[in-house]
This record gives C-alpha cells, structure tokens and sequence, in this order.
C-alpha cells in the first residue's frame, strides 16, 4: 500500500487529470463555436488524452491496494474556466495549465523519491517525459497562433493542420 501523503498525492493527481480533460473540452466548445473544428479536434484528442492518463492513475492506486477518493471537478479546476477571447486566449490557457500539470507531476516525482518508493517514481517517469513535450508543444502551439492571429488564410492552413492531430 501507499503511504497516506503520497496515495493523497496520487488521488489528487487521478482528479486532476480528469479536470484536464474537463478543461480541454472547454477549450474545444470554444473552437467549434467559432467554427475552427481542426483546432476543436485537436483539444478533444488532448481530452481524451488526460483521461487516458487518470485511468492509469486509476489502475495504479487500485494496483497499490488502495481506493480513491472522488473530489470534484470545479474544486480542482479552481478559476480556469473563462469565456476565451479571440483565437489566442485558449492557447495562452493550455500553456499555463500543462505548465502546472509538470509542476504537479514533478512534485509527486519528489516525494517518491523522498519516501524511496521506487515504484511509485518509475511509474511517474513517463510522465515527466510526456510533460517536456506537452510543454513545448503547448508553447509552440501559442506561437504559431499569435503570429497568425489576425491572419484568416494563415488561420484557416494551421486549422487544416490541427484537423490530422491524432
């Protein structure tokens, strides 16, 4: 079984992934609305995504002999939620939130360490690994969409992009 700070650490974890995927579909809604179902389809792939993630977080927990504790969703989600503004806004949200998802992650990763729960930190690993490329993908992804902000051709090319992100 899990020490109670880290199976704490852990829940939370599970929690706030589905929140992720909660906060994705926001930011998909907002896409499709505004008729950029590429942009749309790229939030609802990174949605399912975190929920991939909260069930592995799921299985490990129940793995380690442990339950979880449901918090809800708007607890963890805090103030993320707005009415975005402009093409720009959801991407400026995306990165600070995969931002505070590696803050989360290394965290966890830190007090495995601590507790020299070797199972626990390599289960973490992969997901230090994927943060590096969610932050630079989140990072790029804002770029590429300020300097096309107020560039409908440029807008409609990197919408048709989006549209193959699988």
């Amino acid at each position: 079984m899990l020490s109670p700070k880290l199976k704490s650490l852990l829940e939370t974890q599970y929690n706030k992934e589905l929140a992720s995927g909660y906060f994705y579909m926001q930011i998909a809604e907002f896409y499709d609305r505004i008729n950029l179902p590429g942009f749309a389809h790229f939030f609802k792939k990174q949605a399912e995504e975190e929920n991939d993630h909260a069930m592995k977080f799921y299985q490990y927990i129940v793995d380690r002999g442990d339950r979880i504790i449901f918090q809800p969703i708007s607890v963890l989600l805090g103030t993320e939620f707005k009415d975005f503004q402009g093409i720009t806004d959801p991407m400026v949200a995306f990165v600070e939130h995969e931002r505070k998802v590696t803050d989360a992650i290394e965290m966890l990763s830190t007090e495995a360490k601590i507790e020299n729960d070797n199972r626990t930190y390599a289960f973490l690993h992969e997901f230090n690994i994927e943060q590096v490329e969610e932050v630079m993908m989140a990072e790029e992804m804002l770029s590429k969409t300020s300097l096309i902000k107020d560039d409908g051709a440029g807008i409609l090319i990197y919408d048709l992009e989006l549209a193959k992100a699988e």
